[in-house]
């Protein structure tokens, strides 16, 4: 049950996120530009694709399940006692930066690449 309820709340959470961006993007909109709401709302639905939400979701998933590997590969392999716990933690969010912002400029080049618009 405890794992659904977090799922549920993962996405709740991408969800309320994304409003509040289109949220915040609007009032920027109509103090800088003078962009009323419901014309910046058709801008959005006109310029946002299926394509760019669902690439947003699978690029979360995947990194979610890299850092989850890379954690657990790091936290398995402690030495040392407690020094060794945060050597290893140190080691594994570098780790997982690293390898976060190689594999999306990867994935951007094959994407940009491969599926133009």
């Amino acid at each position: 049950m405890c794992r659904r309820t977090c799922c549920n709340l993962r996405c709740f959470k991408r969800v309320i996120s994304n409003i509040s961006a289109i949220f915040a993007s609007s009032l920027i909109s109509k103090a800088y530009f003078s962009i009323a709401f419901p014309y910046f709302l058709d801008l959005v639905r006109d310029s946002l694709l299926i394509r760019d939400l669902i690439t947003g979701v699978f690029k979360s998933f995947m990194f979610g399940l890299l850092i989850a590997a890379i954690a657990c590969y790091r936290g398995l392999n402690v030495k040392g006692g407690a020094a060794g716990v945060g050597i290893a933690t140190t080691s594994s969010v570098v780790t997982a930066i690293t390898v976060v912002i190689g594999v999306d400029t990867l994935y951007n080049i094959v994407y940009v690449n491969f599926f133009p618009i």
